[in-house]
């Protein structure tokens, strides 16, 4: 067990909560214990007002698992601001493994995940402007 998230497009008229948007998705990306996108991820989705939310879900987790979040431009923008600078907060969680700022890329100067967060960005931006819709979604 552990943090599995991903992010992928749908077409704009298909609901990310409904059964037919399975079978719509085209991935984006996959990371595997990014806590720290976890964080980032859960704070905007709070901020958001929690969507998509059920009136009766308990998770003894935490609220945030296995709810699709959508993702605008200016998220993405604000995203891609905040990995340049490596603000991504701090994140600890049961699942969630080590620090993912310490896994470092081959060249030992960047956290590992970087350059797959830098393509998810320019991927998301590409979709919106073609009329399709980005989600981030966790599962733990």
């Amino acid at each position: 067990m552990g943090l599995d998230q991903n992010a992928y497009t749908l077409p704009s008229d298909v609901d990310a909560l409904s059964e037919d948007s399975n079978e719509e998705r085209e991935e984006l990306c996959y990371w595997r214990k990014h806590n720290r996108l976890q964080g980032y991820m859960e704070r905007l989705w709070e901020l958001k007002g929690k969507p998509g939310l059920p009136e009766d879900y308990n998770s003894p987790f935490g609220d945030f698992n296995c709810i699709p979040l959508e993702l605008t431009a200016n998220d993405l923008l604000d995203l891609q601001k905040i990995i340049e600078e490596e603000k991504l907060p701090y994140t600890q969680g049961f699942f969630f493994g080590d620090d993912s700022y310490e896994w470092k890329n081959e060249d030992g100067d960047e956290y590992e995940y970087k350059e797959a967060d830098r393509d998810f960005i320019k991927s998301g931006l590409t979709a919106i402007s073609e009329g399709k819709k980005v989600y981030y979604h966790c599962w733990y």
